[in-house]
């Protein structure tokens, strides 16, 4: 187990006369170099136990566009997940770092969702043309990731 991380190992009887016992563990690293068989002592004995994994696909923002970019006005964010999210945030920055707009798509429970922004602050006013940052959050409900910061222009 060379490039893998074991954490949590957790152990739980099955049964009264100490015969069956439950495995558990959560590791982290890349899916080849995850544990295939595991070997406990038990009272002096070996024990070799053959491992059947349910690899958890990370939560990954896969893909993030502004269409069009530059805009006149209208931007839709198109994003793309690696599984179904449970919320999902878009928040756009001016150049100096401030928030201007926080955003959550019309529809979620999808790994594919998309924002509509009107290209206004909070208050509803019209944005001077320019670069504005953006960045994505998702939530599976476990699991929040973030995206890097995008940039859209605004061109009226």
């Amino acid at each position: 187990m060379d490039g893998a991380t074991v954490r949590n190992l957790r152990t739980s009887q099955l049964d009264a006369d100490a015969r069956r016992w439950e495995v558990a563990y959560d590791a982290e690293g890349v899916e080849s170099e995850l544990p295939q068989a595991i070997r406990l002592r038990l009272a002096g004995d070996e024990t070799l136990f053959t491992l059947t994994a349910q690899a958890e696909v990370a939560l990954l923002i896969e893909q993030h566009y502004p269409f069009p970019n530059p805009s006149p006005g209208d931007v839709r964010f198109v994003v793309r997940a690696t599984r179904g999210i449970q919320w999902a945030r878009l928040n756009v920055y001016d150049l100096q770092g401030r928030q201007i707009v926080d955003l959550q798509p019309a529809y979620r429970g999808s790994s594919d969702f998309s924002f509509e922004w009107d290209g206004r602050d909070r208050h509803g006013d019209e944005l001077a043309n320019g670069v504005y940052f953006y960045r994505i959050e998702v939530s599976d409900g476990n699991v929040t990731t973030r995206s890097d910061m995008g940039r859209v222009v605004m061109m009226r």
